[in-house]
């Protein structure tokens, strides 16, 4: 994360990219999964963000439902859909921090519905289960 020394005073925008990069359930606890989150905020056209940001976010989480009862890629959804929102709400109150004391004031991502981002996830370790870029303005 650093300041965009281009940027206008007045600047809040940019293309926000949230990309899964792992999503993998323990080969031997299945109740066990790891997520990681990529995030960034790159320049838009004509809009130029007040700060460059790009995170790498990995999250643990335990699944406590029955395993049994519901379908591997329904599991791998619930973990996506779930730990993708603890990260991404992690990574909103970091940036904003960090910002919070850059040239430019506070800097802070949009709230967004990670299911409205989610894409079928097929069954096995997993990579990009949501869309390469959430189009959303930072």
């Amino acid at each position: 994360m650093e300041a965009n020394p281009d940027a206008p005073p007045e600047s809040r925008g940019g293309r926000l990219s949230l990309d899964v990069e792992h999503l993998a359930q323990n080969n031997t606890s299945p109740d066990k999964w790891k997520v990681t989150l990529r995030i960034a905020v790159d320049d838009e056209e004509e809009r130029t963000p007040p700060y460059s940001v790009e995170l790498r976010l990995t999250g643990f989480f335990r699944y406590t439902g029955q395993l049994d009862s519901q379908g591997d890629a329904e599991v791998a959804q619930l973990v996506l859909v779930n730990g993708g929102s603890v990260i991404f709400s992690a990574a909103r109150e970091h940036i904003w921090l960090a910002t919070s004391r850059g040239p430019w004031g506070s800097f802070s991502l949009p709230t967004l519905d990670i299911r409205d981002l989610v894409v079928d996830i097929p069954s096995g370790d997993q990579g990009n289960g949501m869309s390469s870029s959430a189009g959303s303005e930072a």
